[in-house]
């Protein structure tokens, strides 16, 4: 919760047998997240958690064997369906990155209905975000990333709908040997800006 924080990096580290999550941002903007390893752990592995934050490169991760997190278990989020990549805001570079192996799938843009999760939705202590809304945030970037032997869907973009107000583009994917989609965008809109 530090913010806009332009140089921060988490880089070049080994993560595994995590048994809740990987690598998660959590209300801070524009940290450089690259070149990590994560391996055999369970939960969304690489994430941005409550959709306020932007800004944040993902930029030649690797993440391998993500599993879902036991119902028991849960924290009130969608970990039961574990992907590699979350986000709930799409206003962040992903590039370079490979997903390998998840039980349920790599890249799930989740974004959230109308508002922010957790904290920030209380506006009396965050006043910012009142009328912050992660679904009709603009898109980052996505470009040459890797999924493949994923249990469900590569790349998820579904629930409860993203609607940005500009088309946006995956660019150079590669996306195979997954049990169901390859890429499934579903409940997606682009509106006019005018």
């Amino acid at each position: 919760m530090a913010g806009d924080h332009p140089d921060s990096v988490v880089s070049k580290n080994l993560i595994r047998n995590s048994q809740q999550r990987c690598v998660v941002i959590h209300g801070t903007d524009s940290v450089l997240v690259e070149e990590n390893v994560a391996y055999d752990t369970i939960g969304h592995c690489y994430i941005n958690e409550n959709g306020v934050e932007e800004g944040i490169r993902f930029h030649h991760n690797l993440g391998a064997l993500t599993l879902k997190q036991p119902e028991e278990r849960l924290i009130g989020e969608s970990d039961h369906r574990a992907y590699t990549f979350w986000f709930s805001n799409a206003n962040v570079s992903v590039v370079g990155n490979v997903a390998a192996g998840a039980h349920m799938g790599g890249y799930w843009y989740e974004t959230f209905e109308h508002a922010p999760h957790g904290p920030y939705r209380n506006t009396t202590l965050w006043p910012e975000y009142a009328e912050f809304n992660p679904k009709s945030r603009p898109f980052g970037s996505f470009i040459d990333n890797v999924v493949h032997s994923s249990g469900e869907r590569g790349i998820r973009m579904y629930e409860p709908g993203y609607k940005p107000f500009e088309e946006f583009t995956f660019y150079n994917s590669r996306v195979y040997k997954n049990n169901m989609h390859g890429i499934f965008i579903h409940g997606v809109q682009v509106r006019s800006s005018h």
